[in-house]
């Protein structure tokens, strides 16, 4: 299955979050409750029925071991998956994640983040966007990446890194990502150009888009 032209391997995205203990059973589906707006959903049901499962945790360590685009946008625990008469999964049955619960980041602290973080929400679809929220568990993919670039462009007139390439972006790409310790503490002081954007300039190297093996 490809999604924005990347092969996903649901089976492997699977296998990576069904390694928390704390889950019974993990599965992933690609949904497009917007046409043409493919996302990975991820539905999972606790061990322990009364054990709300932490989303953000679950991701977090997923996120070491898959690629950006294979990291699911949404998480959606279930008390059981919904099955066939047959006893297979029935995916038709499972729900529409809320994909506005997923942004959990923390608020702005600069106006220059928040305008940012709003620049980032309106791209998204998303009626609010945290600091450090990944643009890529969000949602976000090469189409998108394109209109983010063009309104950061238009705001401060400067471009993203790899703004024409979608693997070529940091791995947590989010409102307030630096290229450095030193551009960071400009993030949190500077009003003018973003830290991670530039003028002209190499473009950085692209990542290697392959599933880590656990240890």
């Amino acid at each position: 299955m490809k999604v924005r032209g990347f092969r996903i391997e649901l089976g492997e995205i699977e296998a990576v979050l069904a390694r928390d203990a704390r889950l019974r059973q993990a599965v992933a589906t690609v949904r497009e409750d917007r046409r043409g707006d493919k996302r990975i959903v991820a539905y999972v049901v606790s061990a322990d029925t009364d054990v709300r499962i932490d989303a953000t945790a679950l991701l977090a360590r997923a996120r070491d071991f898959l690629p950006d685009f294979m990291m699911p946008s949404a998480v959606v625990q279930l008390p059981s998956l919904p099955l066939m008469p047959n006893g297979k999964l029935d995916r038709t049955a499972l729900p529409a994640p809320d994909l506005g619960a997923t942004t959990i980041g923390r608020p702005p602290r600069t106006g220059h983040e928040a305008e940012l973080c709003r620049i980032f929400a309106e791209v998204l679809g998303l009626p609010e966007v945290g600091a450090t929220d990944g643009f890529f568990a969000l949602g976000g993919h090469s189409l998108i990446l394109a209109h983010l670039a063009s309104q950061v462009r238009k705001q401060w007139g400067v471009d993203l890194p790899s703004a024409s390439s979608f693997s070529g972006l940091p791995r947590r790409a989010s409102p307030c990502t630096s290229k450095s310790r030193k551009q960071a503490q400009a993030c949190r002081t500077s009003s003018t150009s973003p830290p991670w954007a530039v003028r002209r300039g190499p473009r950085p190297s692209t990542q290697k888009g392959s599933v880590r093996e656990p240890p």
